[in-house]
């Protein structure tokens, strides 16, 4: 497993996390960066994008504090809300419109490019901001 160090933040690169289709995958502190998407850490044209994708991935980091300030307690309610929310997005946005609807992933999304919001953002605000009922 290569690992890489990008904003402070640990990446580590492997054939297995996250699932085919992703890039990178948020657990806990650290970022675990799918294999066939290597060439994006090595690659200096592409530096802005993986700081974007770090950026989106410490925003996740941030929703898991919002739940517990202590984060292998924080990252574990974080999954479970996840998971949650996004069965429930299942049923009301439909399976192909779930993930995209979350709003754990509509504020990372929105923000991944402004570096300074983890330091603005206030608690919970993906459900302040980004919680839509509707299609």
């Amino acid at each position: 497993m290569k690992k890489y160090i990008v904003n402070d933040t640990k990446i580590f690169v492997n054939k297995l996390i996250p699932p085919a289709g992703f890039i990178a995958l948020a657990f806990f502190n650290m970022i675990f960066w799918r294999e066939e998407y290597d060439y994006y850490l090595k690659d200096n044209r592409r530096k802005s994008y993986v700081k974007r994708v770090v950026n989106h991935e410490g925003i996740h980091t941030c929703q898991m504090r919002d739940f517990c300030k202590w984060l292998p307690l924080g990252g574990i309610i974080f999954y479970i809300v996840y998971l949650l929310e996004w069965i429930l997005r299942c049923f009301i946005n439909g399976p192909k419109n779930a993930y995209s609807m979350l709003s754990f992933e509509q504020e990372a999304a929105l923000n991944e490019k402004n570096m300074e919001y983890q330091t603005q953002r206030g608690r919970f605000d993906n459900y302040k901001k980004f919680w839509k009922w509707r299609k």
